[in-house]
């Protein structure tokens, strides 16, 4: 393992103004990929590293147990190897909490096996916690502090093998056949895919299914996507969750040039999704994560080699705006508080970097701009429907939405592209109290009304 020291180097200022990732050479001698990563908070950072590369549009697997770590914003990172048994081996997930605590789910891709992997001293040591069976391959863990966890493997004796801790990965359970429903035939998860809001976590499969737990992974529902769509890749891809009510799944068609997109909607925690309607679909998604009410997401146009785009949408996902391009980022993380990580694809023989997001499109969502509309709610108060009137100047694509005075989102609705809306809501379901109409448009700019239920 070494340590060094860096200097801040800024290599991506775009004539776009909403467009600044800072990079950080984290010193590996070879050139990997960064392939997942757990920012704590604006100062540290975990990653780990795979050595794949793309040709065309195919990718090939190559194996590497590498990690870096930063403590202090990027000024030195701590580099170094997971003790894996052999080079076949690659770490595929890592969930860390602090500067000094980490946890990565490592397997072998060829001939399977799998272990998790502690530090707690910052990546200067690790111990390997004895888990998986030999038969296993693991790709999802998360832990929500220093004693609650999980870690999800591919199905071995017919159920999908996943292990709950309370005490920080010393102990595991096995979550047994009746908290989780049957895996279906050559049904695999999809590799390093998870979403946790709360005590939820939810993983996706390469037969169109996204798994939920509500209880820290103890007890799991399942349901179909709409991306069973997408013959051609029925795979989920990734997974993004704004609320316990409100996410994506994603896939892509890769036979179309440019890509395709199919990005699958739901209200309801996952019990049911929809297709949405993507404006401009040329573009498929390496990783999508929600901050507030913004959906933010990497993504490529053809191959491996770019063109990349890091764009956000307001509508979940059916339109989008551009924040910056070129910058070919695979994983990234955004924290409350606008500051994000972010991994760099690998891409000829350029340096491993991680990206600092420096840039100020942030403030469309912490501080939005007015948005120019008309609009009454009526009546109000109300004991069951209201009616919503919007008008604007300029053809407009809205997004409608209500939430309780927590801020919880209870509903959201695209309504599309026009300069009058009519939409008529129902809150004869919800409790009686004050409820909060928003509408925004696609780049951020907002309007509230408060709605009275008696």
């Amino acid at each position: 393992m070494k340590k060094i020291f860096l200097q801040f180097l800024l290599l991506a200022v775009y004539s776009s103004a909403f467009s600044q990732w800072q990079s950080y050479e984290v010193g590996f001698n070879s050139v990997l990929n960064i392939w997942d990563l757990d920012a704590v908070d604006e100062h540290t950072v975990w990653a780990i590293t795979t050595d794949g590369t793309y040709s065309g549009d195919a990718w090939s697997v190559a194996t590497s147990a590498a990690f870096t770590t930063t403590s202090d914003g990027g000024a030195t990172w701590t580099t170094g190897m997971l003790p894996v048994p052999n080079n076949s081996w690659s770490g595929w997930k890592v969930s860390a909490i602090d500067a000094n605590t980490a946890w990565v789910a490592a397997s072998n891709p060829f001939s399977l096996g799998a272990a998790i992997y502690k530090t707690s001293d910052g990546g200067a040591s690790w111990i390997q916690q004895n888990v998986f069976t030999g038969a296993s391959f693991c790709s999802v863990l998360h832990f929500w502090d220093a004693n609650n966890g999980v870690v999800i493997g591919n199905p071995v004796g017919g159920i999908f093998e996943i292990y709950t801790t309370l005490d920080g990965g010393d102990s595991w359970a096995l979550v047994g056949s009746e908290a989780i429903p049957n895996p279906l035939t050559s049904e695999f998860i999809s590799t390093s895919v998870c979403s946790v809001v709360g005590n939820n976590i939810w993983f996706g499969t390469n037969k169109s299914r996204v798994f939920h737990s509500a209880d820290q992974g103890q007890n799991w529902t399942a349901s179909t996507t709409s991306i069973s769509n997408l013959a051609s890749n029925p795979w989920v891809e990734g997974i993004a969750f704004q609320s316990e009510l409100v996410g994506i799944a994603h896939s892509a068609n890769y036979s179309s040039q440019p890509y395709q997109s199919l990005i699958a909607f739901t209200e309801d925690g996952g019990q049911t999704w929809t297709e949405q309607p993507i404006a401009d679909n040329d573009f498929s998604i390496f990783k999508a994560q929600y901050i507030e009410d913004a959906l933010v997401k990497t993504s490529r146009s053809t191959n491996g080699a770019g063109p990349f785009q890091t764009s956000y949408s307001f509508d979940h996902g059916i339109n989008w705006t551009d924040i910056g391009t070129e910058t070919p980022i695979s994983d990234f993380e955004f924290l409350d508080n606008g500051t994000a990580w972010g991994g760099k694809f690998k891409n000829n023989n350029d340096p491993t970097v991680l990206y600092k997001y420096a840039g100020d499109f942030i403030t469309k969502i912490f501080s939005p701009e007015k948005l120019a509309v008309t609009w009454k709610v009526a009546p109000n108060p109300t004991t069951d429907f209201v009616e919503v009137i919007i008008e604007t100047p300029n053809v407009s694509a809205l997004n409608l939405q209500l939430n309780n005075v927590a801020g919880q989102k209870l509903m959201t609705r695209s309504l599309g592209h026009s300069t009058y809306f009519n939409e008529t809501i129902d809150l004869s379901t919800f409790p009686k109290g004050l409820y909060y109409l928003v509408i925004r448009d696609k780049h951020g700019d907002m309007e509230t009304k408060e709605v009275i239920k008696q």
